[in-house]
């Protein structure tokens, strides 16, 4: 025979064996998963895109491909596991015969879309858990699917805007408008139930800025503006619990919401305009403790004295820096210079809010150096009491003190507040909105003399206290990823309140 015969034969063969096969029914005869098309549906919407099950909800079952007459399908096994795949409730059995199982049995007529509901228990814990669905036939499994699932009992956790501070310029719901290297505190609004441990994940494109507990702060992030000009989107994921193990890899569902933000080198820079009333050196508190200064000027530097980190909090339409006892930034540096071994006449200007109603203690202190007296230097405050801001002045026994505003300042509304100094005919005089008459004058005695010595200072030291509450500050050019994960609070004891957000201070002399 011929190799042609033989091939011709071979092929023959196999054209004979493959029509034989299709006229007989063998498609059972092993299981095909691909054919068993089988969904859970939740209020009708498919448990794969529902993510979140709360309390009360029915679960519903349905064949999404006729099965009838596939005489190897017998019936549906349901049941809810744990991530340990401990089962966690009664296995439930569709089926149109008497099938064996030690669960729940429910015949039905038809194994298709019109399978009847389930519950879960009413008991189970919140967490995250999984539906195994089986294809029972008679000679065992046919097929196996699962579902997660995240159930919330009557939990809540929803996740609302982004807001963003200071709120821009021009500020719109599609893109408020920012100067390129500006620091943003960026805060999201968040609901959530003690039952849970909330993590939230920041992302500027597909790029992770921030990850951490929400009982970290993670619901704050400081973040730099590009250098680059364009549209920015910023996002946030928020989960339930932090989905860090791979048992719960993909299983652990979230809810998320954006920021939309322009950058533009047109955008003006928030906050007061310094430079346009001829002020000597500024600090615009945002995300920094540098200062602006005019042509000639040296900037002081402002150091932390406290062991606390630096925190960045909002008010109502900007943020700053946290000061109290427990939070103590310093000048070395009197800022006002000598003339005459005299106090110049300067001007000072404080942008601030109280952080609480009733807030009570030091914002700002000034110490002026008496060369003839070491131990008796000339103090200036600006105080809080029950909500009253007073502007107190003091040297050796001599103490005054008289209210900037007469009526309680209310929390997180920043106010201005400026006045200038003068020592004239051995006194310091204080002055408001540029008044003839002086607000505070405090006797000087006759041996002040003073030299460029002394200090400037925000919440004036009084404890040093931990406070490990922070905000991440992210600069998008020079911040590594890796590092951006909040690390636990450690347990403390009791924190000094924080007293008052600075946004603005300015000297002029």
């Amino acid at each position: 025979m011929s190799a042609e015969l033989r091939r011709f034969r071979t092929i023959l063969i196999i054209l004979i064996g493959l029509i034989s096969l299709s006229c007989n029914d063998y498609s059972s005869v092993l299981p095909q998963p691909g054919l068993y098309k089988i969904a859970v549906y939740v209020d009708n919407t498919p448990l794969e895109m529902y993510g979140f099950v709360g309390l009360q909800k029915t679960f519903k079952p349905a064949f999404l491909t006729p099965v009838a007459s596939d005489p190897d399908v017998q019936g549906l096994s349901i049941s809810i596991r744990d991530l340990q795949n401990k089962i966690r409730s009664t296995e439930i059995v569709y089926s149109k015969t008497t099938i064996e199982t030690t669960g729940t049995r429910i015949v039905v007529p038809n194994l298709d879309s019109t399978l009847p509901e389930f519950t879960i228990p009413e008991d189970l814990p919140i967490g995250p858990y999984k539906i195994l669905l089986k294809i029972l036939g008679t000679g065992g499994v046919l097929s196996e699917k699962e579902i997660p699932f995240y159930y919330m009992a009557d939990a809540q956790l929803t996740i609302k805007d982004i807001h963003s501070f200071p709120p821009g310029y021009k500020p719109s719901v599609s893109a408020p408008l920012f100067p390129p290297n500006m620091y943003l505190l960026l805060e999201v609004s968040i609901q959530s139930d003690i039952r849970l441990d909330p993590y939230l994940i920041w992302y500027e494109g597909n790029r992770i800025l921030l990850e951490g507990r929400l009982a970290e702060g993670a619901d704050r992030l400081l973040w730099k503006t590009p250098e680059a000009e364009g549209f920015q989107t910023i996002r946030v994921e928020l989960y339930p619990e932090k989905p860090d193990s791979n048992k719960s890899a993909g299983i652990i569902p979230n809810v998320s919401t954006s920021l939309r933000l322009a950058v533009s080198k047109t955008a003006p820079i928030p906050g007061i305009d310094f430079a346009a009333d001829n002020y000597s050196l500024w600090y615009h508190f945002l995300g920094t403790l540098d200062a602006e200064t005019a042509e000639g000027v040296n900037a002081p530097s402002i150091s932390k004295k406290s062991l606390s980190d630096i925190r960045w909090i909002p008010g109502d339409d900007s943020y700053g820096l946290a000061v109290g006892a427990a939070h103590q930034y310093i000048i070395d540096s009197p800022l006002l210079p000598p003339q005459d071994n005299q106090i110049s006449t300067g001007s000072i200007l404080l942008r601030f809010t109280p952080s609480v109603p009733d807030a009570n203690g030091t914002v700002f202190f000034a110490l002026f150096t008496n060369t003839n007296r070491i131990d008796e230097p000339l103090t200036l405050k600006l105080s809080m009491e029950n909500g009253i801001l007073k502007l107190k002045a003091g040297i050796g026994n001599e103490s005054l003190q008289v209210p900037l505003i007469s009526q309680k300042l209310e929390a997180k509304t920043f106010y201005n507040i400026e006045f200038e100094i003068k020592e004239t005919e051995k006194a310091l005089q204080f002055f408001t909105n540029k008044s003839a008459k002086p607000l505070l004058k405090i006797p000087l005695p006759e041996n002040f003399s003073y030299s460029s010595s002394g200090i400037f200072g925000f919440g004036e030291p009084k404890t040093v206290a931990a406070d490990t509450s922070t905000v991440a500050i992210i600069d998008p050019v020079s911040q590594d990823t890796a590092q951006n994960v909040l690390t636990p609070a450690s347990p403390q004891t009791t924190v000094p309140p924080i007293i008052a957000i600075i946004d603005e201070f300015g000297i002029k002399f």
